[in-house]
Formats: C-alpha cells, structure tokens, sequence
C-alpha cells in the first residue's frame, strides 16, 4: 500500500515566493527597528552609570587604587564627575613639564621600575620621534646595562629587551 505525500502547502510560483519573502522583510525590518530604538535608550540611559564600572576594569596600579577608594567615598557618581576627578588626580598640571622630566629620567632600582616610570612620561609628551625616545630611554639606563643594550643598537623601544 504506498500512500500519497501530503499536499504542498508551500508556494510553487515566483511571485508567491517573492511576496511571502517582502512579508518577511517586512516583519523582520520592523522587529530590527524596534530592538534599535530599545538599544538606544538602554544605552543612552544605563551607559551613563555603567561607563564609570567599564572603564574601571581598565584601571591598574595607582588609578586602580584610587577608584576603589573613589567609589567608597563618591557612590553613585556619574561619568562626568569621574572623568573630571580622575583628570584631576592623574592628568599633567599646568606645573608639570614631562618633556623635561622625560629627558632627565634615570635608572635608580630595577630596569622594571625605570621603564614602567619611563613609559609613563613618554605616554604624556607629544612629537617626540622614535629616535629620541630610544636614545633617552638608553641615556637613563645605569652605566652597566646601557654598554650592553647599545651593542644591540635597538632603533625601537619595543626591541631593547
């Protein structure tokens, strides 16, 4: 006994598929627009609180350190308030010249600490070119590292490990 397969009920012409797919466009285009319009007020809205949190996870060391005792003291705080606190307590003064304090920056403990201070004034000076980077940072190291690294001839700050 073979049995018959059920009738299609699918569309078999080209302008029937073409109009169940304009249908579908359709519906779909307007579930995309309405789930943009809730995106956008959810991040027009939440982001605002939740910038202070995000960029936090990017915080390290001092600024680390600082947040947490920040948020202790400041709760609720809005982005605008810890952007301009956070430039406050770690963005240069009108007192501090880092150009200056780049070129006189020397080694006094570990090669670890003389380039994490060293990378530090170099993140806050402008237009200095590699070249002159390199040769400070080389400049800085003590006597008996700075012989060795020069053998190298490092034209990078990346290669003079």
């Amino acid at each position: 006994m073979t049995s018959n397969p059920p009738p299609s009920t699918r569309s078999t012409t080209n302008d029937d598929r073409l109009s169940a797919l304009e249908v579908s466009n359709h519906s779909l285009r307007r579930q995309v627009d309405g789930h943009k319009e809730e995106l956008t007020a959810i991040r027009e809205e939440d982001s605002k609180e939740e910038r202070v949190v995000l960029a936090s996870f990017h915080l390290q060391d001092d600024a680390l350190q600082w947040y947490q005792w920040y948020e202790k003291t400041q709760p609720n705080v809005q982005w605008e308030e810890f952007t301009q606190a956070l430039c406050v307590r770690f963005g240069p003064s009108d007192y501090e010249d880092f150009d200056e304090a780049l070129a006189k920056v020397r080694q006094t403990g570990t090669v670890r600490e003389y380039q994490s201070l060293f990378e530090r004034l170099a993140a806050r000076v402008q237009d200095w070119p590699q070249r002159a980077l390199v040769g400070s940072y080389i400049g800085g190291l003590k006597e008996e590292i700075r012989s060795e690294v020069k053998l190298f001839r490092p034209t990078t700050l990346s290669s003079r490990h």
